[in-house]
């Protein structure tokens, strides 16, 4: 356990100082290979979770936790994104009131809406859910704190939706062109996805 924990603080620092800010510096992914579609890749151990969060990119599933003592929720107050052409990826930035929560970043077969269980419509032939918790993206009146969705129209990152915000967990779903590698990383006060572009 301490040589996990010591892992993951080590990765945070790597992070923090390879990311002064989020204009999109540092190394261009990989190969963009899409993984077989016959089955599921596997989770990721401990490790690669904490290499993915220093800033390998992967295109299976990353799990990161966080304690973070409730009340206050943390809110995520503002969904921000841009493309990175020169680096060869498109950014979306979560930015967050209050502590950091925890991550579960993968492929779905298709956006459902948290609350309802129904498929949602949005632009992309591939889905990568990020969910956040414990989180909130509604303000202490219920309102919503950040736009439900919107299409972007960059090459690849085509569109976002926020489809479940309930619970103290927040769902949004990257509509995609393909099945590519992506990254995450960590800032004060905000949490990034790259998908490779």
């Amino acid at each position: 356990m301490k040589r996990l924990v010591a892992a993951l603080a080590a990765a945070a620092l790597l992070t923090l100082a390879a990311c002064a800010d989020d204009t999109g510096t540092g190394t261009p992914p990989p190969s963009t290979a899409a993984p077989s579609r016959t089955s599921a890749p596997p989770l990721p151990p401990p490790s690669v979770a904490a290499s993915q969060r220093s800033g390998g990119w992967v295109t299976g599933p990353l799990t990161v936790r966080h304690d973070v003592a409730v009340p206050p929720v943390p809110v995520v107050v503002r969904i921000r994104h841009a493309q990175h052409p020169a680096d060869g990826y498109d950014r979306i930035v979560f930015d967050v009131s209050g502590a950091l929560p925890g991550y579960d970043v993968r492929y779905v077969a298709r956006p459902i809406g948290d609350a309802t269980g129904e498929p949602v419509s949005m632009p992309g032939r591939r889905f990568l859910q990020i969910r956040l918790m414990p989180a909130d993206a509604h303000d202490q009146s219920g309102a919503s704190a950040v736009p439900r969705s919107r299409t972007l129209g960059y090459p690849m990152l085509e569109a976002y939706a926020v489809t479940g915000d309930f619970e103290a967990v927040v769902t949004i779903v990257l509509g995609l062109d393909d099945v590519v590698a992506f990254r995450v990383g960590e800032l004060p006060s905000r949490i990034y996805v790259d998908v490779a572009a």
